[in-house]
């Protein structure tokens, strides 16, 4: 309530100084019929969701906040099989309590629970990665290329394949093994083209196996892919890779588009 109060009045003062500084500079002008259009339907929005709001006293809105907070960092915790909730409770409500704070907190101990927690995970990953790859490996129409990348013809495909120099126009879907979709230009309805040279080592290798218009599954090997360093939050270090890759388009590296240079 009081943060939506603001933002309509900070709205209101800037339509009004608006034309304060119009008639104030010698060359400001004031905002033309569209700009004041526009304004007035921003102010109208924010003024209706200030209504709609729900009304509540100052504890209510303490009590409901609150319980956001703890709702949302305890959904946050469930899955994390490195957090012992019965420790993370007791110290959580002594630090609320006031019975301790950060000075308690051995940094050189923090440091290195979190290289043996990190450590921790890198080696299940790890783990879970080779007995998926040992696995899959035995599936039918599965192959093994030497590097120990792993593909599945889905559609053969009759257009010719690409070479490292040239540039694919591709729709994929990448997923761990898990199942989670981390990348897919098939969900965002949008296929991508990009220098065959310039991705992860399992991609480059993989799509000169193809020809235009195949369709692969690919199960790529962690040092094929992002290895140790992982790739933002999305795939974690360490992690196989398995990929849906259709080869739309093959752009020989003669007919490249060039980059246009400044």
């Amino acid at each position: 309530m009081i943060k939506k109060t603001l933002l309509v009045t900070g709205f209101s003062l800037l339509a009004a100084t608006s034309f304060s500084f119009a008639q104030e500079g010698a060359e400001a002008t004031a905002p033309n019929a569209e700009q004041q259009e526009a304004m007035k339907k921003m102010i109208e929005q924010l003024q209706a969701q200030q209504a709609a709001a729900p009304t509540m006293s100052l504890e209510e809105a303490k009590e409901y906040f609150s319980k956001s907070v703890a709702i949302g960092l305890g959904s946050q915790l469930l899955t994390d099989e490195m957090i012992d909730k019965a420790v993370f409770l007791k110290s959580f409500n002594e630090a609320l309590e006031g019975k301790v704070d950060e000075k308690a907190i051995d940094q050189a101990k923090y440091q290195a629970a979190q290289t043996v927690i990190q450590n921790a995970a890198i080696a299940e990953f790890k783990k879970e990665g080779a007995e998926y790859l040992t696995a899959n490996k035995t599936k039918e129409g599965v192959k093994v290329t030497a590097s120990g990348l792993q593909y599945k013809v889905l559609v053969a495909g009759e257009g010719v394949s690409p070479l490292a120099t040239d540039q694919v126009k591709v729709h994929y879907t990448g997923k761990l093994i898990d199942g989670t979709v981390f990348d897919s230009s098939v969900d965002r309805g949008e296929p991508v083209t990009f220098p065959l040279g310039g991705v992860i080592k399992g991609w480059t290798e993989g799509l000169q196996l193809m020809k235009q218009g195949a369709k692969y599954e690919f199960t790529i090997p962690s040092d094929l892919a992002y290895g140790p360093n992982g790739s933002g939050r999305s795939v974690p270090p360490h992690a196989t890779l398995v990929f849906t890759v259709e080869l739309l388009d093959v752009i020989k590296g003669e007919e490249a588009p060039v980059a246009p240079t400044k």
